[in-house]
């Protein structure tokens, strides 16, 4: 009796143990999309380099598409935390970027419309 509660209690542990597993493979793996997808689309990858530029990094919610003007233009970012890169493009290579997503090519994270990024001062051609 004691016997068979251990195995159910390993059996137990090892099917959360690959559930955890399978969980952060697919944020991981949609993390690699989005980036990849950008990468596709033209977005320019940059890291931080000054003390703004920085500062603006760390304001940033990460893995996240994010929208923001630039003399009055709109870009895009995202922030690969992990990589300690942001993903800069303008609205032609947003556009591509969301032409790939509706071919099926990707489960990357929309737009949130509501999320400001400070563009200003990263050296981003428009």
């Amino acid at each position: 009796m004691k016997t068979q509660h251990v195995i159910t209690s390993l059996t137990l542990a090892v099917i959360g143990a690959l559930c955890l597993a399978a969980l952060y493979g697919c944020a991981t793996m949609n993390e690699r999309s989005t980036e990849k997808f950008l990468t596709a689309a033209g977005f320019q990858r940059r890291a931080p380099s000054t003390p703004k530029q920085k500062e603006s990094y760390e304001r940033m919610k990460p893995y996240t598409l994010q929208r923001g003007m630039l003399n009055g233009k709109a870009v895009y970012a995202y922030k690969d935390e992990k990589q300690g890169v942001i993903y800069f493009g303008n609205e032609k290579q947003y556009q591509e970027y969301q032409r790939l997503i509706a071919q099926g090519l990707s489960n990357a994270e929309q737009l949130n419309e509501n999320e400001q990024m400070d563009a200003i001062g990263w050296g981003f051609d428009l």
